[in-house]
């Protein structure tokens, strides 16, 4: 009995320890967006991303056009803090180049996930 307690309790001591390594999620806020007026048709994204371990980060954009119901377009002329080997940081800016994907934005449904 006090062998399987001690083995029990050994279990129980390393779960703990392994949640304290655990990797936590990164955490990304106050997205916005808004498309240039000069004709170019480059919209400016900005976004907070937090990461409590530190780790660098791969960053990705998608588009809903239907308020968010629905994230079904990765734009794929971007540039700025998107990619791969991102720190967390705030006020990260991510260009997209949306003329060259014969992308219109026009709708206020427009949402961007990051």
């Amino acid at each position: 009995m006090k062998r399987m307690k001690r083995r029990v309790l050994i279990f129980a001591l390393l779960l703990l320890i392994a949640s304290l390594f655990a990797n936590n999620a990164p955490v990304v806020e106050n997205v916005t967006a808004n498309q240039r007026t000069d004709g170019s048709k480059i919209v400016d994204i900005y976004y907070d991303v937090t990461d409590v371990d530190g780790d660098t980060l791969s960053i990705t954009l998608q588009v809903s056009d239907d308020g968010g119901v629905n994230y079904n377009f990765a734009p794929i002329y971007v540039s700025g803090d998107i990619g791969s080997n991102i720190l967390s940081g705030t006020g990260k800016h991510i260009i997209w180049n949306a003329g060259s994907e014969n992308y219109i934005l026009g709708s206020t449904q427009h949402k961007f996930k990051v």
